[in-house]
């Protein structure tokens, strides 16, 4: 992600540091939970550079991660050291800990998320009895109440980002060895469970060697469509705020230029932002949905791509909502404006009303409508 829109909070979740700590925590947890004892590790936090000195050597992330954690093992732990990663396989350490780390990012998001529906429920209260034009086919329909417009989108979002979020982040991790069929006692998994607080693990004969990207797969089209539910409020924030509507607008800070050549131009450039920031959450839900045909019990096809776009994907969420939440806080309301277009519209709209009331059947009461204004 380029640092344009990385936010450090999010990018700490997903760094390096914390993922070679998590692989740390699980080798340690698991290591004292098949020997039934304590192990004692010489320094609690992994060495980064000695990791990435046994990955060159080895080309083999994890097995980099073993090896620097085997020398912060007791010197005298000979059976300790014996015992790292038995009947275990990669993708149970990996899977593990990336299903954790989901879940960090995925509740972080989810506090930025109710931030912005707290905005928003703030503009509900100040627009209650605000009358406005309501528009269907970008045409005028009939009066509305303001409100009932950010009801809508409020309404969307908190669906959206309370269970389907919720439920898509909320994934197992494995401990089921090199192609699934490995019997991990119960207390093992409840060991290892202890430390990352997952729900479940899969168990052996239900998963192969790597866990389902069909889980995977389901959380990135979640993040999108949240994407766009953000991009349908700030495309109507961008509509409303046409010179010929001029109902909404973003902030403007003093200073702020809205233009290189035209001093007068006030640009939606946040919402705008915003829609941008929609569409390339959806060019990750392509390559998530091909991660799921793995190879027969597993390959590696998916590592690439995860890489990439789970980091990505999590730090384009967490700033397209701190970036929504500073519009709504900021957003200007015109009244003024608001109170002209409801007059235009009774100008035409009271006539329809007139006409449609006299009780004459729908077909004739179109056909009055069209010979008033279209002269037909």
């Amino acid at each position: 992600m380029i640092n344009r829109y990385t936010v450090p909070v999010m990018n700490d979740i997903w760094s390096d540091k914390n993922r070679f700590m998590k692989y740390s925590v699980f080798h340690h947890a698991y290591l004292q939970s098949i020997l039934g004892r304590s192990v004692t590790l010489e320094e609690l936090d992994p060495d980064l550079e000695m990791i990435a000195y046994f990955e060159k050597q080895t080309k083999h992330e994890l097995q980099a991660s073993l090896l620097e954690f085997e020398t912060r093992i007791d010197s005298e732990d000979d059976v300790a050291k014996a015992s790292i990663h038995k009947h275990l396989t990669s993708s149970d350490v990996i899977d593990t800990v990336l299903s954790h780390t989901i879940k960090e990012a995925a509740t972080l998001l989810h506090a930025k998320i109710n931030n912005c529906l707290s905005s928003l429920t703030k503009l509900i209260e100040n627009t209650e009895n605000v009358s406005t034009i309501g528009r269907t086919h970008g045409r005028h329909a009939t009066p509305m109440s303001l409100d009932s417009r950010f009801k809508r989108e409020w309404q969307d979002l908190l669906i959206f980002s309370n269970d389907m979020l919720e439920q898509a982040s909320n994934i197992p991790g494995k401990i089921a060895g090199t192609i699934g069929e490995y019997q991990a006692s119960e207390k093992t998994i409840e060991d290892v469970n202890s430390y990352f607080n997952l729900s479940h693990y899969v168990s052996p004969g239900y998963t192969s060697q790597a866990l389902s990207r069909a889980y995977h797969a389901k959380l990135t089209f979640n993040l999108a469509l949240l994407g766009s539910l953000v991009e349908r409020l700030a495309t109507n924030i961008r509509l409303l705020s046409f010179n010929e509507i001029n109902e909404l607008s973003e902030a403007f800070t003093r200073n702020q230029a809205g233009s290189s050549s035209m001093p007068h131009k006030k640009n939606p450039i946040g919402c705008e932002n915003l829609v941008g920031i929609a569409r390339l959450l959806r060019s990750y839900v392509t390559p998530s949905l091909e991660n799921v045909p793995l190879w027969l019990e597993r390959d590696m096809s998916h590592s690439s791509v995860e890489r990439v776009i789970l980091p990505d994907a999590f730090n384009l969420a967490y700033y397209m909502f701190t970036r929504l939440e500073e519009i709504l806080n900021g957003l200007i309301i015109n009244t003024n404006q608001i109170d002209k277009n409801l007059t235009n519209y009774f100008k035409i709209g009271n006539s329809h009303e007139e006409i449609s009331n006299t009780n004459l059947p729908r077909s004739l009461a179109y056909t009055a409508i069209q010979d008033k204004y279209l002269g037909t």
